[in-house]
């Protein structure tokens, strides 16, 4: 370091004569080397060599690059998959619509002004884009939470730089500043030097034409492919910096930063269900609705003898149950049968309720039953409720569909599982495929497995089923996390005021005791 500060002085101190110095101490060496080696390729008869390595040279480089040019080449305002900042998992399908629509907002304002001195008004358009989409108005945050959102910003950013950008963190703001202060004082006229010293060197070169025009085509080729590349890393930077912006912003606006790590702790109806259990991380809760009479109880029961869960075999239900489902020791699922639609509006609500506090949902519907009035008024009824402004930092469970019964579809003889829903010539599987396209079109569900568990007859369908709940389980871990954050919110938010009003409290009781005599 203090041989880098002292070649920091000396350059400070003797810029002018090092001008001077450097055309001497390199340019007219390099000039008289290149030279020679012309004056060797022509007197010994390589000069069609030279020049075929020269354009085959730049070839090699220009041609895969323009390969992969085409290959990966986007839409200007579509995210790449070589975005350095990526989107929180815990997030809600609102936000994420939200992030998808700023970053193209990002590009757009790349596209009409690049320079790093337009990222500040970038980045409190955006920050003013974000207060939109969440219905508050600009800068509508306290004190402590600007200051952490400037903090955050900072810390996201600074670990962006370390992992992309090589050497950033061998670079000090000293000695950048010295670097800028020399290229403001000297860097017109190095400029001015190093472009008739170029100019030079070209008139040279061009001695011989077919050397000289060998060497301007690689040098452009070579030239354009570092410029771009450079280009290519700055943008990657601006574009990472607005986009912790607008990753912070959606944080904030949700209330994620009112929180602190310490004070997220267990959901509301965790705490209902069993509040001896309050140890996380929380087992995956699965609600399980339907109409009455669909079947929901025996699926219950399935599900927990098929995973070898440590619970017996459960009745039939008519008001809500919880199941803990333990598997090798550890309650890994928690299933909530909940009572059958019936067409009572505190029936509806108690099952939104239950359905916005779970991480994943079995919605059930019987394959001989096509009435599904009641089924779309919950369907509204939660579509309503995640497109409300105040729930659109709630991330929404995933809904696995069962059509359940199939055995009960014609022709109802007939019941010999396993079956290929590929083979439409027979008319059970027919059947199935039909049931399936219209609880599919109907519910708008994409997810939706056939299951038939029948007395005294083989079962079929649940290993699907359970495969499914599987791949969901990483989805439902999120959703996990954001119900309690937002759960947390409320009471953190009322135990850091209670605590900001106690100290205050305390500080003029203080103030007032010793001023009294």
């Amino acid at each position: 370091m203090n041989k880098i500060n002292k070649t920091f002085r000396f350059l400070n101190g003797h810029a002018n004569r090092l001008l001077t110095l450097s055309v001497v101490g390199f340019i007219f060496p390099l000039l008289l080397l290149s030279g020679v080696g012309l004056y060797a390729i022509i007197t010994y008869g390589y000069i069609h060599y030279f020049v075929l390595v020269l354009l085959l040279s730049s070839l090699l480089i220009a041609i895969p690059r323009w390969i992969l040019q085409k290959q990966y080449k986007r839409p200007a305002t579509h995210i790449t998959e070589e975005s350095l900042v990526d989107p929180s998992p815990d997030w809600s399908e609102e936000e994420r619509r939200i992030w998808d629509k700023l970053n193209a907002s990002i590009n757009q304002k790349l596209q009409q002004n690049n320079d790093w001195l337009a990222l500040k008004d970038h980045g409190l358009a955006l920050a003013l884009e974000v207060a939109q989409a969440y219905g508050k108005q600009e800068l509508d945050f306290t004190v402590p939470e600007g200051l952490t959102m400037l903090e955050e910003i900072s810390r996201r950013y600074r670990k962006v730089l370390n992992e992309h950008l090589p050497a950033i963190d061998k670079i000090s703001i000293s000695q950048a500043k010295r670097l800028y202060d020399f290229h403001d004082k000297y860097g017109a006229a190095a400029k001015e030097t190093y472009k008739y010293g170029m100019l030079a060197w070209r008139a040279l070169r061009m001695t011989n034409p077919i050397t000289g025009l060998a060497s301007e085509v690689r040098g452009k080729l070579l030239g354009s492919m570092s410029d771009q590349a450079l280009a290519a890393v700055q943008n990657k930077a601006k574009r990472a910096l607005l986009q912790e912006v607008v990753k912070v912003g959606i944080d904030l606006y949700s209330g994620r930063f009112v929180i602190e790590q310490s004070q997220v702790g267990n959901s509301k109806v965790y705490q209902h269900d069993d509040t001896q259990l309050a140890i996380p991380p929380e087992p995956v809760r699965v609600c399980l609705v339907g109409q009455v009479s669909v079947g929901k109880s025996s699926l219950v029961n399935a599900l927990i003898k098929s995973m070898g869960a440590e619970q017996d075999p459960l009745p039939s239900t008519h008001t809500v149950g919880v199941y803990p489902c333990v598997i090798d020791g550890e309650e890994q699922l928690r299933l909530i049968d909940m009572a059958g639609l019936d067409g009572s509006q505190t029936t509806l609500e108690n099952t939104l309720t239950e359905i916005t506090q779970s991480d994943l949902v079995l919605w059930v519907f019987k394959a001989n039953q096509p009435s599904r009035q009641l089924d779309i008024a919950l369907q509204q009824q939660l579509d309503a409720f995640y497109a409300d402004k105040k729930n659109i930092s709630r991330k929404k469970p995933q809904i696995i569909g069962v059509l359940n019964q199939v055995d009960k579809l014609k022709p109802t003889h007939q019941w010999a599982p396993p079956y290929n829903l590929n083979d439409n010539a027979n008319a059970k599987v027919k059947n199935i495929n039909d049931a399936l396209a219209f609880n599919r079109s109907t519910l708008g569900l994409t997810n939706l497995y056939p299951l038939a568990l029948p007395e005294n007859k083989p079962s079929w369908g649940l290993d699907s089923l359970e495969a499914e709940i599987q791949a969901q389980y990483e989805h439902a871990k999120n959703v996990q996390l954001n119900r309690r954050r937002t759960d947390s919110q409320s009471t953190a938010g009322f135990k850091g005021q209670s605590k900001r009003l106690f100290k205050a409290g305390k500080r003029v009781a203080k103030l007032s005791l010793d001023k009294k005599p």
